[in-house]
C-alpha cells in the first residue's frame, strides 16, 4: 500500500519529500561517515557534539515521514475545487505550511522519536543481559543497566505520546477512530457511517498492543532486579513486536482511505458544491481508486501465485533476525576489542 501514499504525497507534499531526500542521502550519509571517522580523533566534548548534530540531522527524516502520515489521517491545509479538465473532476492543492498545525502531527512524531529510542535502550540491555548471566562483566552489567533505564524512561514517554496520538486521531480522524476504537465517534452524523466505515476493525490490535505494552514495562522493571535469560528474551522478542503491531495497525486503520477526508470538509463541500461532488472526491481518496496499473498487475500476479507474498513475508522475518543477530555481533566485537585494549 505505500506506493499509494507516495504517490499522493509525491504530487501533493512534494516539498516534504524533498527535504527528507536531501537530509537522508545529501547530509545524513556524509554526517554519518564523518561523526565515525572522527571518533578517538578528536576530544570527546567536540566528538558528543558532531553526534548531537548527526541526531538532529537525521531526526528531520522521520519528522517529515510522520507529516506524510499525519496528513493521510487529517488532510490539514488542502484545498479542492471543481475542475472540467481533471478526470476526476476536481483539483487538489496543500499549504505545506498549514499541514504542519496538523494535530496528529506532534504526538505521532515525538512518540516515534521516543519509541525508537526505547527499543533501541531495550535491545540493547537484552543482549547485554544475555552475555550478563554467562560472562558476568562489568561491560555487559553497564550496557545492561544503562541499556534498561534508557528504555523505562523512553518507554514511558513513548506510552503517554501514543495515547496522546490516539486521542488526536479519534478527535479528528473517523474513519481511523472507528477501526482502532471498534465503533464510530461520538461527534460522527449517522448519515456518514456508510461513508467512514472502515475496512478492518482493528480494536484487537490496539488490547494487544497495551497488553504488550504493559508486559514489557513488567520485563523492563524486573530486568532492574533481577538478570535473567527468560527475561531478556522476551523483551528482545516483544518489543520489535510491539513497534511492528504498532505500525501495522497505524497503516491499515485509514483503509478503505489513503487521505481520511474530515467531516468538517464533507459538510461544507456539501453545503457549497452538493451531495454528488462530495461523494465522487470521498470516491478518488479511496486507495482502490488511487491504485496504478502497475499496483494492480502486481495483486494480479499475487492473487495467481500467493506464494509470492509468503516468500515475502518469510525474508521480512529472516531481515529482521538477521538485523537482531548483528546488534548482537556489534555487541559482542565492541566488548573483545576493550578487553584487548584492556
Amino acid at each position: 500500500l505505500l506506493p499509494v501514499f507516495t504517490n499522493i504525497a509525491g504530487v501533493l507534499l512534494w516539498p516534504v519529500w524533498g527535504v527528507a531526500i536531501v537530509f537522508g542521502v545529501a547530509i545524513a550519509l556524509p554526517f554519518i561517515g564523518f561523526y565515525n571517522r572522527t571518533f578517538g580523533r578528536v576530544s570527546p566534548m567536540r566528538h558528543i557534539a558532531i553526534g548531537y548534530g548527526m541526531a538532529i540531522v537525521l531526526t528531520v527524516i522521520p519528522a517529515m515521514f510522520r507529516l506524510v502520515f499525519a496528513y493521510i489521517n487529517y488532510p490539514v491545509g488542502t484545498s479542492i475545487t471543481p475542475s472540467s479538465t481533471s478526470n476526476t473532476g476536481f483539483t487538489l492543492s496543500v499549504n505545506v505550511m498549514e499541514a504542519l498545525s496538523n494535530p496528529t502531527y506532534p504526538p505521532l512524531l515525538l512518540a516515534t522519536i521516543f519509541g525508537a529510542i526505547a527499543m533501541t535502550g531495550i535491545l540493547v540491555s537484552s543482549i547485554h543481559g544475555w552475555r550478563y548471566t554467562s560472562s558476568r562483566s562489568e561491560y555487559h552489567e553497564v550496557g545492561h543497566r544503562v541499556g534498561n533505564m534508557v528504555g523505562l524512561i523512553f518507554g514511558v514517554l513513548y506510552s503517554i505520546f501514543a495515547f496522546w496520538y490516539l486521542y488526536t486521531v479519534y478527535q479528528y480522524s473517523p474513519t481511523m477512530a472507528w477501526s482502532i476504537f471498534g465503533h464510530p465517534p461520538s461527534y460522527l452524523p449517522s448519515a456518514f457511517y456508510s461513508v467512514y466505515k472502515p475496512t478492518f476493525t482493528l480494536s484487537w490490535m490496539l488490547y494487544m498492543n497495551i497488553a504488550l505494552d504493559l508486559i514489557i514495562l513488567a520485563l523492563l522493571l524486573i530486568s532492574l532486579k533481577v538478570v535473567s535469560r527468560p527475561v531478556e528474551a522476551l523483551k528482545l522478542v516483544l518489543t520489535p513486536l510491539l513497534m511492528d503491531s504498532a505500525e501495522l495497525m497505524n497503516g491499515l486503520a485509514h483503509m478503505p482511505y489513503a487521505v481520511v477526508p474530515p467531516v468538517s470538509a464533507a459538510e461544507a463541500l456539501i453545503k457549497i458544491y452538493g451531495l454528488d461532488f462530495t461523494l465522487n472526491v470521498a470516491k478518488w481518496l479511496t486507495v482502490s481508486q488511487l491504485l496504478t496499473p502497475e499496483i494492480n498487475a502486481l495483486l494480479k500476479v499475487v492473487s495467481v501465485e500467493p506464494g509470492l507474498l509468503v516468500g515475502s513475508l518469510v525474508f521480512f522475518a529472516f531481515f529482521n533476525v538477521l538485523l537482531l543477530y548483528v546488534i548482537y555481533a556489534a555487541l559482542s566485537w565492541r566488548r573483545t576489542t576493550t578487553a584487548m585494549g584492556v
